[in-house]
């Protein structure tokens, strides 16, 4: 495979991994059990998370574009 759909694809899972570790832990702090309080306010938290998935999605249709099994 070519080196740049190597690294697509880590990018791909490294952010898959933090945008799922941030919505556990916004999960957390809804639910009032998160270990330590965010020095950042949870709407910013919030629209981190937004961000992310948008850029999981385009990076999941590009995937299909070209060709990337992921």
């Amino acid at each position: 495979m070519e080196d740049w759909k190597e690294r697509f694809k880590i990018e791909y899972y490294e952010l898959h991994e933090r945008f799922g570790k941030l919505v556990y832990m916004i999960s957390k702090y809804e639910e009032g059990t998160l270990e330590f309080k965010p020095n950042c306010p949870i709407d910013l938290l919030k629209a981190q998370k937004t961000a992310m998935y948008t850029y999981l999605c385009v990076l999941n249709e590009r995937a299909k574009l070209e060709g990337i099994k992921l």
